[in-house]
């Protein structure tokens, strides 16, 4: 169905509502048909999700493929990652007439797979229960049936850096060797802790070391995504003034989520012209919606923390937070104790280190902080 709102905030349509992409998609789509493993890293919200199934919407018509999207992000377990995979498999399949379908029940049937059916898209639910003891059987049967499958499958793994947090330490190693030794397979890992996911692919030491090939997703071509804006406006009932797709990527940084939400609500917004007014006037109400949240923000971090978060906002950007000139003009205290909170607040991704400089990750909350 075509949405009404072409600025998409949420999930992946179609390649209408998509702006380029074309040399990473066309990267992605070399690597799966040649046999090679992709990792994919950005910070979050720079559109890895909807590159990967603009990829996978590529390859719907091609009968050689079956595109599995597996989201480990909620995951916290190794048990939690084998139901996923499983999970994500059995809807891969379609219906329950298919023979694949039918053939994945019986070589799962160890794992005792429970099966419920959408009664309007007749799409599979599936619950498979598996305990700790049975993660790495269960990893060896799903892979089992992978490998014996009649076509080639490209299985993308969304935040694959969660895996290191699992308690249990080797399912990198058990995933690792499952995955090297199928030749119908390609895999997409997608992360947004660049360096986490450097480290698993390009430290020696680690299981997947050299693995895959690494694609860093950067910001949209300028020129191509304010052609994508103005396209998209003159398609409704709106009229952008010439200024506004520039200061669109200005007040967003370029950051695809907030130009997409930005526009979505431009768009929604009900007036024929938007002119500069109209567009400060719905950016500050989009920041006013969020400012409850924001305030209860403060009750997250120390008091170092937040100063610290809130200067780094005031500044736009920073590339030296522990110098004397910033830590004077903030009245921050001493430079070990300013690493410290750095680090907390790169962990948790409140900013993120990127070009030798250090920014809030989210493009609202910081102008949110910069006019407290």
């Amino acid at each position: 169905m075509k949405p009404n709102n072409p600025f998409l905030v949420t999930g992946y349509v179609s390649p209408e509502f998509f702006c380029d992409r074309e040399s990473e998609t066309g990267k992605l789509l070399n690597a799966i048909k040649n046999g090679r493993n992709l990792t994919i890293t950005s910070i979050r919200r720079m559109g890895k999700t909807d590159l990967i199934k603009h990829v996978f919407y590529k390859l719907r018509n091609d009968k050689n493929f079956t595109a599995i999207y597996v989201d480990l992000q909620p995951t916290t377990t190794s048990t939690d990652c084998v139901r996923k995979i499983g999970q994500a498999l059995f809807r891969s399949l379609g219906s329950s007439r298919s023979r694949w379908f039918n053939r994945l029940i019986r070589q799962l049937s160890g794992l005792r797979p429970k099966i419920s059916f959408d009664t309007l898209t007749g799409q599979p639910s599936v619950q498979l229960d598996i305990v700790n003891e049975e993660v790495p059987l269960s990893m060896e049967k799903i892979f089992e049936f992978i490998s014996g499958y009649e076509k080639r499958v490209v299985l993308a793994f969304d935040e694959f850096q969660q895996i290191i947090r699992y308690p249990e330490k080797n399912i990198q190693a058990i995933l690792r060797s499952h995955i090297q030794g199928i030749s119908n397979l390609s895999c997409i890992f997608s992360g947004s802790h660049r360096n986490i996911l450097a480290s698993m692919f390009e430290d020696y030491s680690q299981p997947f070391y050299q693995s895959a090939d690494m694609i860093y997703l950067d910001k949209i071509n300028p020129g191509k995504y304010k052609n994508f804006i103005s396209g998209k406006f003159n398609t409704g009932n709106s009229v952008l003034a010439s200024e506004i797709p520039d200061l669109i990527l200005e007040k967003t940084r370029n950051h695809t989520y907030y130009v997409q939400y930005f526009c979505n609500q431009l768009y929604s917004s009900g007036y024929h012209l938007i002119d500069h007014e109209v567009a400060e006037s719905v950016w500050n109400n989009i920041i006013k919606e969020r400012e409850g949240i924001y305030y209860n923000y403060r009750n997250l971090f120390t008091d170092l923390q937040f100063n610290v978060l809130k200067a780094i906002a005031s500044e736009g950007s920073v590339i030296k937070p522990l110098s004397k000139d910033f830590i004077h003009r903030y009245g921050l205290p001493t430079p070990s104790s300013i690493k410290s909170a750095l680090d907390a607040l790169l962990d948790r991704e409140f900013i993120h280190y990127d070009r030798d400089r250090y920014f809030v990750t989210d493009v609202f909350l910081s102008d949110w902080l910069k006019n407290l």
